[in-house]
Parts: C-alpha cells; sequence; structure tokens
C-alpha cells in the first residue's frame, strides 16, 4: 500500500472514531501523548510518512 492510500485510510479511522490527532496518537504511543503533538499523525494522514510496523499493529488491534 502507498503511503497516499495509508495516509487516507489512517485519516478515515480517526474520523470515524471521532479522536483528535492527539487522542489518536496516545492510542499508538504514550510517548508521544505527554508531548501532545499531533504532527506525527499529520505526516502520515497527509502520505508524507506512513507509521512503523508496530504502530499499525496497534492500529488495527
Amino acid at each position: 500500500m502507498d503511503n497516499k492510500t495509508l495516509g487516507k485510510f489512517i485519516h478515515r479511522m480517526r474520523i470515524n472514531n471521532g479522536m483528535t490527532m492527539t487522542e489518536f496518537i496516545s492510542l499508538i504511543d504514550d510517548t508521544q501523548r505527554s508531548k501532545g503533538s499531533g504532527s506525527t499523525v499529520i505526516y502520515w494522514e497527509s502520505g508524507k510518512s506512513k507509521p512503523s510496523i508496530k504502530r499499525l499493529k496497534k492500529l488495527l488491534i
């Protein structure tokens, strides 16, 4: 799956669950929650980067 397609999937998943970027990342990585940063999710959703396999697994569980 290319980065753009994966990004759209992640965006839909987050929106369908009514979550902010910060809430979404806190489910995946507790260290990001303490920083309060949604920039990681912005990069994923825009297709500029993609989550690691470890984070992808957490998204799908």
